[in-house]
């Protein structure tokens, strides 16, 4: 699911929750709620993390279904 990959790659950068969530503009606990699949972002968001992760956004949003 989509919230373990989020976690999986967030570790592989070397950063916390606060972190990614800061680099996304959002905050931790918004953050958490993702990696915790009790939320799906949306696409701006999808490109956010993208971005961060240095990861392609299609690549990230085929990890939603």
């Amino acid at each position: 699911m989509l919230g373990e990959h989020l976690k999986k790659y967030r570790i592989s950068q070397n950063l916390t929750q606060e972190q990614m969530a800061k680099r996304i503009g959002i905050r931790q606990c918004a953050y958490s709620l993702y990696e915790n699949n009790k939320l799906r972002p949306g696409i701006t968001m999808v490109n956010r993390i993208a971005k961060v992760l240095g990861v392609e956004p299609s690549f990230v949003r085929s990890l939603l279904w």
